[in-house]
């Protein structure tokens, strides 16, 4: 029995040590990895779009517009613009069209708008190629990191004589 509890002692202290010499060893090849920056998931095909959304409102019930678009939030200003009609807000969006389908978003009875987009890309087909690139830079001793371009850019314009009759949100 005493021999027993030796023997059990014995395996655990080299459970023990074999464990911390494995550890050391991964945190040693983590160490070693570089960073090899960001790529795009997925193909990229850049579009341009004016969206334009025709209100009607009063200096006292202004339009509301909303800065944000889907889960993002641009610090934009409203442009003022002589080739946007008036009592019209134009969205200048670039966007990716592989990934995303933007749209003028109304609610609140028309007194609030906003752009909204639906994700329309293929995150199967995406992390497939990603995953491929990934361990290809794996082998190389660098990790990459991926992301997918949706929204770009967001540019909210209204004619100067509608300018009065906006609120930016």
């Amino acid at each position: 029995m005493y021999k027993t509890r030796i023997i059990l002692l014995i395996i655990i202290g080299a459970g023990i040590l074999f464990a911390g010499a494995g550890a050391g060893m991964a945190f040693h090849e983590f160490a070693s990895f570089t960073y090899a920056g960001e790529k795009e998931a997925g193909p990229m095909d850049r579009k341009t779009v004016d969206m334009d959304f025709g209100f009607r409102a009063t200096e006292e019930t202004p339009l509301n517009v909303e800065r944000t678009y889907g889960h993002f939030t641009n610090d934009n200003d409203i442009v003022e613009s002589e080739e946007v009609p008036e009592n019209t807000v134009r969205f200048r969006v670039t966007y990716n069209a592989e990934a995303v389908e933007p749209f003028v978003d109304e609610y609140e009875s028309g007194q609030s708008v906003r752009l909204n987009w639906f994700y329309i890309a293929d995150d199967l087909r995406n992390f497939m190629e990603c995953k491929n690139i990934f361990l290809e830079g794996i082998r190389k001793r660098e990790f990459i990191s991926f992301h997918t371009t949706g929204i770009e850019e967001l540019e909210i314009m209204v004619n100067p004589a509608s300018k009065s009759l906006i609120h930016i949100d």
